[in-house]
């Protein structure tokens, strides 16, 4: 019997290839699911780190943010200055807390004078090495529209009885044909108290910005138009005490009882019904209940409105543009002028604005003069105008104080007023007799308790900004808004 026949070569060859290759697939199998864990590893690492890198920075722009927080009540607390504690009314507390603020949270002394800043050598602030602040600022509430003036506090019961009696006699007067009786007649109307009035004037120029003509002319979400003069009123029947819609006249802008559905049959038909809530409002988010308050208008509304001031402006503090929103409000010829043309391109009503920008901003100017002549003689940090006639007497004539005080005795006054304000001496005269001074008195004041702090800064891949609204209520200082966005 014969020993079988060795396997050819070549079959052996390709089994071992064969062998080879699946070895290799199995390798090669093994090393991309290895490949594919440490991928999604390595990505699950990577987003952890992200977050913990991002909440650490978000812990330290929280910290800064409370940090100036902290100061700024601290700045306010009558108790924190100690021994010093009776000097706090007699300074200008703007100032002051922006000076603390800058030395401590940026590093820096803010000069009072010429917007000039001093930077600290060896002190970085508390900023936590790392972060950066934008911004730190604290203002007072009476720089914005206060929207408390639209509320006319009604007067005790006798008092309305007696001036009930007047309206009376002056209608009768009136009827008889003595023509004094019309003034007296219009003194008493409880829809149209000075400060609603005033108020009302100031949210009319306001929401006559060009920026927001479209939002006028374009139907809401609600798939209605509103008017200026809607909106106005919708405000004020937020806040009133009755059911009552209020309407207001296009033409002569003063309120009158409206006709028709009362204030809460609007929200009662919408899908999340409520109603108005006849009250003042507890924050600037409550706009967007109100009727016709759209998202855009909203965020028009909310950095230029305050729901916490009165309509009492500090003349220290105003800036140039809130004094020629009440130069505006109390000048008759202008107020007619914008009331017909508001929100439309007009030549005349945009001239009469510039104009009164100009005239606005000589009197902050000469604010500074008055203010830098008082920090001559040792006054740093005080209030500039102690009361508002002492600004009043400044706002009649701004130039003769410019002139004598900083731009010097030798220079023509004519020559400031066309170079540097680009005004005429007959525009200057204008404003001058035009504005009604004596009204404006009553809506000034030189003390503010309600002050609005920003803080926005930034922190590796975090920005923060913190605003909130402080009160000094006696010996405390509280909180009346705080949001961190």
């Amino acid at each position: 019997m014969s020993a079988p026949a060795p396997q050819p070569r070549a079959r052996r060859r390709r089994r071992r290839e064969a062998q080879a290759g699946v070895a290799l697939l199995m390798v090669m199998t093994a090393v991309a699911v290895l490949t594919i864990v440490v991928v999604d590893f390595s990505k699950t690492a990577i987003t952890h780190l992200n977050e913990g890198a991002y909440v650490r920075d978000e812990v330290r722009a929280n910290a800064v943010a409370d940090t100036a927080l902290d100061l700024t009540r601290a700045c306010l607390d009558r108790a924190a200055w100690g021994p010093f504690g009776a000097m706090q009314g007699k300074v200008n507390l703007e100032r002051v807390c922006n000076l603390l603020l800058g030395i401590f949270i940026r590093g820096q002394v803010d000069l009072p004078m010429g917007g000039l800043s001093v930077p600290l050598e060896g002190m970085g602030g508390l900023k936590l090495d790392v972060a950066e602040v934008d911004e730190v600022v604290i203002k007072p509430e009476s720089s914005f529209i206060g929207l408390v003036g639209l509320a006319c506090v009604p007067p005790n019961m006798a008092l309305m009885e007696s001036q009930q009696r007047v309206q009376q006699q002056a209608q009768a007067a009136e009827a008889s044909g003595q023509g004094a009786a019309a003034g007296v007649a219009a003194a008493f109307d409880p829809l149209n108290c000075p400060s609603r009035l005033t108020t009302v004037r100031k949210l009319r120029s306001l929401l006559c910005d060009p920026a927001v003509a479209h939002v006028f002319e374009a139907e809401q979400p609600d798939g209605q138009r509103y008017t200026r003069e809607e909106v106005i009123g919708n405000l004020v029947d937020w806040i009133d005490a009755d059911d009552n819609r209020v309407s207001i006249d296009p033409f002569t802008w003063r309120l009158q009882e409206g006709a028709g559905e009362g204030e809460d049959s609007y929200y009662r038909d919408m899908d999340d019904r409520y109603r108005s809530k006849d009250s003042m409002f507890d924050s600037v988010e409550e706009l967007r209940l109100v009727r016709g308050v759209s998202d855009e208008l909203y965020f028009f509304l909310r950095d230029r409105v305050s729901v916490y001031a009165t309509d009492k402006v500090n003349v220290n503090t105003a800036s140039a543009e809130v004094i020629s929103s009440l130069l505006q409000a109390h000048t008759a010829r202008f107020q007619q002028t914008e009331a017909f043309v508001c929100g439309e391109e007009s030549p005349s009503a945009d001239l009469g604005r510039d104009l009164f920008g100009r005239y606005a901003r000589m009197i902050t100017d000469a604010r500074a003069t008055v203010q830098i002549n008082k920090m001559l003689t040792g006054n740093l940090l005080g209030q500039v105008f102690p009361n508002p006639n002492e600004f009043i007497r400044v706002a009649q004539d701004p130039l003769t104080y410019l002139v004598s005080g900083g731009v010097g005795q030798l220079v023509d006054p004519l020559m400031v007023l066309m170079t540097r304000y680009q005004m005429t001496e007959l525009q200057y005269q204008f404003i001058k007799t035009d504005v009604q001074w004596p009204q404006m008195v009553g809506g000034l004041g030189a003390q503010d308790q309600l002050f609005r702090l920003t803080v926005r800064g930034h922190l590796g891949e975090m920005t923060k900004t913190l605003t909130a609204v402080l009160k000094q209520d006696g010996p405390v200082v509280r909180t009346l808004y705080y949001r961190e966005d």
